[in-house]
C-alpha cells in the first residue's frame, strides 16, 4: 500500500511498527530511572500492527490512517484497541458520509488514496467489501462534516442518533 500511495504522488513516511502505550510509559520510567542511575530492562514491546498515516484531506483536519496487521493478530488487536464505541453498543460502521468543504482539492487527494473512487452525479464513492465511503460537496463555510451509519449489536441501542463534535452517528439493527 505504501509504495502505491507514493507512486500516486502522496508524500508520506514509511510505516513503522507502533509501540504500545505500555512501551511509551516504560520509556518514561526508564528515562527517569536511568537519570537516577537505576537499571531497567531494555526489552521493547511492539504492537502487532504498523500504521500508515496520511496527511489531512485538503481543507480539513481529517487524516486517514491505515493499519496493517497479520490476520492471526486480529483478536489481540481488538483487546489493545478498546474503542469507546462499546459503551454505545456499536459493533461496526457500514457507511460513512464525509462532506468536504474544498471539493476539488479533496477529491483530487482522495483519488490518489482510493483509485477505485467512483463518481456519480452527486457524490464520490468508495466500496469496501460490504461497506462504503461516500464523499459529498459541502459549503466551505460549514467546514468538514461526517455522518456514520453504525450497527448496534444490542437492540436497546439501535435507532439512536447522537453527535460528537462534527461527527453524527446513527445506529441501526444488524
Amino acid at each position: 500500500m505504501y509504495e502505491g500511495l507514493v507512486e500516486r504522488g502522496i508524500a508520506i513516511p514509511e510505516p513503522e511498527p507502533k509501540q504500545s502505550l505500555v512501551k511509551t510509559s516504560k520509556d518514561i520510567l526508564e528515562a527517569v530511572t536511568g537519570f537516577l542511575g537505576l537499571g531497567q530492562s531494555k526489552q521493547k514491546k511492539i504492537s502487532p500492527w504498523r500504521s500508515l498515516n496520511l496527511p489531512p484531506i485538503p481543507g480539513t483536519d481529517m487524516d486517514i490512517n491505515f493499519l496493517e496487521y497479520h490476520e492471526d493478530s486480529e483478536e489481540g488487536i481488538k483487546t489493545l484497541m478498546k474503542p469507546n464505541a462499546e459503551e454505545y453498543g456499536i459493533t461496526g460502521i457500514h457507511r460513512v458520509k464525509i462532506y468536504l468543504p474544498l471539493w476539488n482539492e479533496g477529491i483530487e487527494f482522495l483519488q490518489k488514496v482510493f483509485p477505485q473512487l467512483l463518481q456519480t452525479t452527486t457524490q464520490q464513492k468508495v466500496e469496501l467489501r460490504k461497506d462504503e465511503l461516500l464523499f459529498f460537496r459541502s459549503d466551505p463555510e460549514a467546514g468538514l462534516e461526517v455522518k456514520l451509519k453504525a450497527t448496534a449489536g444490542n437492540k436497546r441501542y439501535a435507532g439512536n442518533k447522537f453527535q460528537i463534535e462534527n461527527v453524527e452517528i446513527k445506529t441501526v439493527s444488524p
